[in-house]
């Protein structure tokens, strides 16, 4: 063989392994991406979840399940990559809504707290926000 054809079968070769790392890189940026929208939208139904029931027991349910699928979600976030208590703050949802529901008791701020998460969906590292909602929903609420 001839060194001219090494070295265009080499070049060749390096250039389809590089087109291949590419095109997995950028499948994995746009699975990521994908993930953190859904991830939003998880949590803006959450608040969807509160405003429609207006208090009733069928929406801690509702936003349970919502706070199940986010914190699901969670672990596979961008979000999650830079601040590992995005997934944390997402199963103590889930544990304020299952205690409002055993106790059967309802949250006094459900305004401030549909407010609060229309702005973590803005903003999903704002672990404050996130510690915001969770001191809402853990407050001596109505029996």
């Amino acid at each position: 063989m001839k060194p001219i054809n090494k070295l265009v079968g080499g070049l060749l070769l390096v250039s389809l392994l590089f087109n291949v790392y590419m095109l997995s890189e950028g499948n994995q940026k746009v699975a990521t991406k994908k993930v953190d929208q859904e991830f939003k939208v998880s949590i803006r139904r959450i608040a969807s979840a509160l405003i429609s029931e207006n208090g009733d027991y069928g929406s801690y349910l509702l936003a349970m399940e919502h706070s199940s699928r986010a914190n699901s979600l969670s672990r596979f976030t961008s979000y999650a990559k830079r601040n590992g208590n995005v997934g944390g703050y997402t199963a103590e949802f889930i544990n304020a809504f299952r205690n409002l529901i055993l106790n059967k008791k309802q949250v006094k701020e459900t305004d401030e707290i549909i407010d609060l998460l229309s702005k973590l969906a803005a903003n999903p590292e704002s672990i404050e926000t996130a510690g915001n909602i969770l001191i809402l929903l853990n407050e001596e609420s109505i029996p």
